[in-house]
């Protein structure tokens, strides 16, 4: 199978979303300076970050490139994709800490930083 095949919207000769649509300025910024962060950065940087995060997801706004993947798929509508094309939690109450954001996510750039409480069982 030929790369065209497997990513029919993404080819050397242009930047494309998956539906195959052109990829706008801002999109193609987010891409690059997702691309710009090494590990090691990242790593520093999650770690300030998640000191002070309080709602129960978390997006590392770096390698968040925007694809609207996790917003699609999260079934209580908690999240929403921002103006600069970066997704942020809208409606941090009404999440229920599925993962499914985090799992979806082809960036790796969303976690769930809550856990549910287990219920105890007699």
């Amino acid at each position: 199978m030929s790369k065209e095949e497997l990513h029919p919207a993404r080819t050397d000769d242009h930047c494309a979303t998956e539906s195959g649509q052109a990829m706008t300025e801002k999109e193609l910024e987010n891409l690059k300076l997702a691309h710009s962060c090494t590990l090691e950065e990242a790593k520093i940087l999650m770690e300030e970050e998640l000191k002070t995060c309080d709602t129960p997801v978390y997006v590392f706004n770096k390698w968040c490139k925007g694809c609207n993947i996790c917003v699609e798929f999260c079934p209580k509508d908690t999240l929403a994709l921002g103006a600069d094309m970066k997704v942020y939690q809208a409606k941090p109450e009404d999440c229920i800490l599925c993962g499914m954001c985090e799992l979806r996510c082809p960036d790796l750039a969303i976690f769930v930083v809550q856990k549910k409480e287990k219920k105890k069982s007699n």
